[in-house]
């Protein structure tokens, strides 16, 4: 149930091409790091913060990534995240 709530939000997210995507096949998350840094795969700069940053990919970390990820698009776009009372 964890993996299914998490598995479509934007803290889930992390860009590579998408032919480098599919050559990394459905390993788990710390074999993909791994042969993400060893084959020295091109990323976009978020998806590099999230592989330097997390060594694992537990829903802990994919909500700490997620209000990261937020937070920076409310910031780059002016969003207010103050709620109207």
């Amino acid at each position: 149930e964890e993996r299914a709530e998490w598995n479509h939000k934007i803290g889930n997210l992390v860009l590579i091409t998408g032919h480098k995507d599919s050559s990394l096949g459905r390993h788990d998350y710390r074999e993909k790091k791994e042969i993400h840094f060893e084959k020295n795969i091109n990323s976009f700069p978020n998806s590099l913060r999230v592989l330097k940053q997390y060594g694992c990919w537990t829903p802990k970390e994919l909500a700490d990534n997620h209000s990261k990820v937020l937070n920076k698009i409310y910031e780059h776009y002016g969003i207010s995240t103050t709620k109207c009372v």
